[in-house]
């Protein structure tokens, strides 16, 4: 494997690590490297076996679904610092209390690594579930990433005759798409212009395919995606998950001007003010979430104003340049504001 010359961030991708995921990354990384020597690898198929993480100088950042495994597959030097952005916290099936308990007792992670949390979620079940130290885990949200979503003008001069309506989740259970079917099946009986889109990709596209096709949802598509470009096709973002990990596919669709509306997850209050810059209702309300949709299909004038609202927020309270001096942070110390300054020029 190559190092960098000196000291530095190596950033180790596992193939686990979904493309968009690592788009979602990308703006901070590039503004970690106006200040750091940054080096990203791709961690192959198969061959992840005596990858060794030794330097002292050096931080490595191991990015994995399994990240568990992955911790395992590396050999630690005694002083190496490591750490593990949690891109899934949970298994699909969470283990039994027992297996937990095991778990816990199994030790906690070497004092020189220490996990990423990318939601609230996400950290409250690495700490109280699995009962790692809360020191050594951090919460570091993903970023806005930017996106030319349409001017909120151009939507009202341009409205399309068709209204598409849609999400970009993983192909799981977790993200709840039974109910947003459900959902698709109330709108498009009461009108005609609502198309909806489920871009994605997992286990389960044959299984929502069948659902569809019982159902007689003709106006409803399951694609497979693996980019975030896909939601440059909608006009109404839908966020259903169970459980989240990070809220990179929301922030995607904001990036895009794009109206959302979401379920009640923890942490989606700080993205989304109900009523304000888009709309956050109880999980699986089948009724309330397609009335409030129906009236997304039938106003531009609300679509444009509640996605550039959200786009302008968000883009203030999650720019890639702020969170990229959290994150530089957390990774070597301490920085000076004209060093912060001086980075973020560059990266611009």
């Amino acid at each position: 494997m190559n190092s960098l010359i000196d000291g530095g961030l190596q950033v180790l991708f596992f193939p686990d690590a979904a493309p968009w995921e690592r788009s979602a990354l990308q703006p901070i990384l590039d503004r970690l490297a106006a200040w750091e020597q940054v080096e990203t690898v791709d961690v192959a198929t198969g061959r992840r076996q005596g990858l060794r993480l030794d330097d002292p100088d050096k931080i490595y950042w191991l990015v994995a679904h399994d990240w568990r495994a992955a911790i395992k597959s590396v050999s630690l030097g005694a002083r190496a610092r490591v750490f593990v952005s949690v891109l899934k916290a949970a298994a699909d099936s969470l283990p039994s209390l027992a297996g937990l308990f095991v778990r816990r007792l199994a030790g906690q992670l070497p004092p020189s690594v220490k996990l990423l949390a990318m939601s609230p979620l996400s950290r409250r079940f690495l700490c109280e579930m699995e009962g790692f130290f809360p020191e050594q885990v951090i919460e570091l949200p993903l970023p806005f990433t930017g996106g030319d979503g349409a001017p909120e003008q151009l939507r009202l001069e341009n409205p399309p005759a068709d209204i598409r309506v849609g999400t970009f989740a993983p192909f799981v259970a977790q993200s709840n798409l039974h109910y947003l079917m459900n959902v698709a099946h109330y709108v498009c009986g009461r009108d005609r212009r609502a198309r909806f889109t489920i871009f994605g990709s997992g286990k389960l596209e044959g299984h929502l395919k069948e659902i569809g096709r019982c159902l007689g949802l003709t106006r409803v598509e399951i694609v497979v995606a693996e980019s975030a470009a896909c939601l440059k096709e909608l006009d109404v973002f839908v966020y259903t998950p169970l459980r989240n990990d990070h809220f990179a596919p929301l922030l995607m669709a904001t990036a895009e001007g794009l109206p959302v509306l979401s379920n009640e997850v923890p942490g989606i209050e700080a993205l989304v003010a109900d009523g304000v810059d888009g709309f956050v209702l109880p999980v699986n309300e089948t009724k309330p979430m397609a009335e409030l949709i129906l009236r997304l299909v039938d106003s531009p004038e609300l679509r444009a104003s509640l996605g550039g609202k959200l786009r302008r927020t968000t883009s203030a309270r999650y720019s890639a340049e702020q969170l990229a001096v959290a994150y530089r942070e957390a990774f070597f110390g301490n920085t000076s504001a004209d060093e912060v300054t001086d980075g973020a020029v560059a990266a611009g």
